[in-house]
């Protein structure tokens, strides 16, 4: 079997497959990611069934070799518009063998949209660091936006923001219908278990049209 783990980041999904006996191939934006995991790989004996590549899952070129494509812990979803969210599961596909599956590891969005407005709240960190940080949940845009500022000893003053477009379940099977796939399904969790209001997760499987 060979899959592709995009994105990879530091390749733990990746090397925990190779330790099962199957081949994989990492892709991440990031190249300091790809030195990460191509190195722990050598070092726990698994670069002979692993493979890391800097890529733009945005941007990727077919190459129909794999049994499945796996999109772990909420990676999907921070583009800026559904448009490139669905040429993003194109590419996907472009990956996949006739018959291949893709699965998408996800945040419930029901649970999301729930729990995510909260009031300001702020920390301080070992280093001296104030980090001050807001949630919403745009019911309008279906967006979560995360903002944080960040306060350092040496008078710093950060404000990273986090904007995700939030998709439901039948957004998502639209989008992967649109991009040749079939069979859509939907579990709570890895236990297999019916997806609900109240799940933690959304995990998204779907099969690769011939």
């Amino acid at each position: 079997m060979h899959v592709a783990d995009i994105p990879c980041g530091a390749g733990r999904h990746s090397i925990e497959l190779a330790r099962r006996g199957i081949e994989t191939v990492g892709v991440d934006l990031m190249p300091e990611s790809i030195g990460v995991a191509t190195e722990r790989a050598r070092w726990q004996g698994m670069a002979g069934l692993t493979r890391f590549e800097v890529g733009d899952m945005r941007r990727l070129k077919p190459d129909p070799r794999s049994d499945a494509v796996i999109v772990m812990r909420t990676s999907f979803w921070y583009a800026a518009e559904r448009s490139l969210d669905e040429q993003i599961l194109a590419n996907l596909r472009g990956r996949l063998k006739p018959g291949g599956r893709i699965l998408l590891d996800l945040v419930n969005p029901f649970r999301l949209a729930k729990t995510t407005t909260e009031p300001r709240r702020w920390r301080r960190h070992d280093n001296g660091t104030v980090q001050l940080e807001s949630r919403n949940f745009d019911l309008r845009t279906a967006r979560r936006e995360v903002h944080v500022e960040l306060l350092t000893p040496e008078g710093e003053h950060l404000s990273p923001h986090q904007s995700m477009r939030i998709y439901f379940l039948h957004e998502l099977e639209e989008m992967l219908r649109a991009s040749a796939f079939a069979s859509v399904t939907a579990y709570r969790g890895y236990d297999g278990g019916h997806y609900g209001l109240e799940t933690k997760r959304l995990i998204v499987v779907a099969v690769a049209e011939p």
